[in-house]
């Protein structure tokens, strides 16, 4: 079975000690279509079925996943870009999105959260192997650890 390279984009935001709606956001060609599911999305280009992207969120609390056009206000004149947005609502909430571009022959792997004490954890499951992500609370360095 072949794997397919991927991306986890973590973003650690915390603006103060009371509770604000955070926003995860990526723009996306505006020939895409996306269907979003329970905890994630997947873009495809509108005039094919694949390659697709597949998008997997976690964040500390449910996050709102969503669509939208965005529309900037500047002096370069009308402009509208797609973007898929993932919000919470807390205080530091820690999103972590995978990424997985798979080409139509790449069966998707098993993306699996969790969090243990201070840690969370990404587990990316091919047929045979599995890629697990530690991201330490604070100031940590998140590593990559593999599993046979």
């Amino acid at each position: 079975m072949r794997r397919s390279a991927y991306a986890v984009v973590m973003d650690d935001i915390r603006k103060d000690d009371q509770p604000h709606e955070f926003t995860w956001q990526m723009i996306y060609p505006d020939q895409t279509e996306v269907t979003i599911q329970d905890g994630h999305a997947t873009l495809r280009p509108v005039d094919r079925s694949e390659p697709r992207l597949r998008v997997h969120f976690d964040a500390s609390s449910e996050a709102a996943i969503s669509t939208d056009v965005f529309e900037p206000e500047d002096y370069h004149g009308p402009a509208a870009f797609p973007r898929l947005r993932a919000a919470v609502h807390g205080v530091e909430p820690r999103f972590l999105a995978v990424l997985l571009p798979l080409p139509g022959e790449v069966k998707e792997p098993a993306v699996d959260f969790e969090s243990i004490g201070e840690k969370r954890l990404v587990r990316i499951t091919w047929p045979g192997h599995t890629d697990v992500l530690e991201w330490p609370a604070g100031d940590g360095t998140p590593r990559l650890l593999e599993s046979p």
